[in-house]
């Protein structure tokens, strides 16, 4: 029920979105940027191979709302949903339980305005572990470490 809207053009792609955006469905153009469409590449074998990798656009723009992140906050990295961008961002995030293991709090939810350079990267949802904690994909874990910019604890 978190994907909205699923468009395929080409034989073993789908691009896909947590928001449907019609903004230019009156010419023709269903896979605009908006709300941070996602592409997938059925391979051979018909397994999921996800092109997504964490990224960091040069400003984080009103188009990113609904997407996921990575804030940087006292040197820790802490995944989260931007859910407002003004001048600051404004950011849902998790608490961190362990090295690589995030849960959502309770049962106040930790909602904070962050700088747009506290926004490390956009990446994908994090992955489920049990039913309240998440880990972050390996290739997002990998590029925060070789970033080398938060502590081990």
């Amino acid at each position: 029920m978190k994907i909205h809207q699923v468009i395929s053009f080409s034989p073993g792609t789908i691009k896909y979105r947590d928001i449907t955006c019609l903004c230019q469905a009156d010419k023709g153009v269903l896979d605009c940027a908006c709300y941070g469409i996602k592409e997938v590449s059925l391979g051979e074998e018909a397994s999921l191979q996800c092109t997504e990798e964490p990224s960091r656009p040069e400003a984080i723009m009103k188009e990113n709302i609904g997407q996921w992140c990575i804030v940087k906050y006292d040197g820790e990295p802490y995944p989260g949903i931007i859910l407002e961008v003004e001048e600051d961002v404004r950011v849902k995030c998790m608490h961190k339980n362990g090295i690589n293991k995030f849960y959502w709090p309770g049962p106040r939810e930790d909602i904070s305005w962050y700088r747009d350079d506290q926004i490390v990267c956009l990446m994908k949802e994090p992955q489920p572990l049990n039913k309240r904690s998440v880990q972050l994909e390996k290739e997002v874990w990998k590029f925060l470490e070789n970033l080398g910019c938060w502590s081990d604890k």
